[in-house]
């Protein structure tokens, strides 16, 4: 059998976007000895594109496909969009009226099944992204929690001056991981295609998981620019308790998003209606 000629960069970038997903990717990735988080972008469509970018700069494309090939054998045995409506009028032209009309009706089962289920698996991996990205800002502000009963004593009447200063040095070390881990999600906010309307920054509105956190967030840079423990007790305390929320919520989106797969009908299983 003759050899495949080797896949374009373009094309190892649409079969690691659309045929792996998030920790297939990253499987391979370790594979490569290469650290995915390291990889520039946020979703998994930019990071199947930046993988490809940093192969194609070291020299490495080749071994890159065979990585994926390893993973994905069939991959020859795919199809044309051109191909396959080639070999959709050969079958028709060539069938008996019956035969024909079940042939299309299937067809049409198996593009409404496929259009479905790509659509929530944009949906699933939008929803892991959002999940780990907030996951990380509950584990990056952790200690900042920690602090929220430190502060209510540095702000009583009778605090010693050393520290209160010394606590509100403390929160504001602690609290610049959460920032970034913000900027993060911001980012992952602005992307969203499939789950819900993306951030604007213009305007503020976007996703609550995002904005409500952020208006919290900037509550919280105010209270530590004024000295302000009060506030700033009160708007950590707000904040953990969103973070808490929105991760509950977006866990049980991704849980419903897996169920709505579950459900979807195999083709053969129902009749397409006009």
């Amino acid at each position: 059998m003759d050899q495949s000629p080797p896949l374009s960069s373009v094309d190892l970038r649409r079969v690691l976007a659309n045929l792996f997903d998030q920790e297939e990717l990253r499987t391979l990735c370790f594979d490569l000895e290469v650290d995915y988080d390291s990889l520039r972008g946020e979703g998994h469509a930019a990071k199947a594109r930046e993988l490809v970018a940093l192969a194609e700069r070291f020299g490495r494309l080749a071994e890159l496909e065979a990585a994926l090939r390893r993973e994905r054998p069939n991959l020859d045995t795919t199809y044309s969009p051109e191909r396959v409506q080639e070999l959709q009028a050969s079958i028709i032209a060539g069938s008996r009226p019956r035969v024909r009309d079940d042939f299309i009706e299937f067809t049409q089962q198996i593009e409404a099944y496929l259009n479905a289920f790509n659509l929530l698996h944009r949906q699933l991996e939008e929803w892991k992204e959002v999940h780990n990205l907030l996951q990380d800002l509950q584990n990056s502000f952790a200690p900042c929690r920690s602090y929220v009963f430190t502060l209510g004593r540095a702000g009583g009447p009778q605090a010693d001056p050393h520290q209160r200063e010394r606590a509100l040095y403390e929160v504001e070390v602690e609290w610049r991981p959460c920032k970034r881990t913000l900027q993060k999600l911001q980012q992952q906010a602005a992307s969203l295609q499939f789950t819900d309307v993306p951030y604007d920054p213009s305007s503020g509105n976007g996703p609550d998981w995002f904005v409500m956190p952020q208006q919290a967030a900037t509550e919280i840079d105010r209270a530590l620019f004024a000295e302000d423990i009060l506030a700033l007790t009160e708007q950590l305390s707000i904040f953990g308790d969103q973070v808490d929320q929105y991760l509950y919520l977006v866990d049980k989106a991704l849980r419903d998003v897996v169920s709505d797969i579950n459900r979807l009908p195999r083709p053969g299983s129902y009749t397409v209606r006009s």
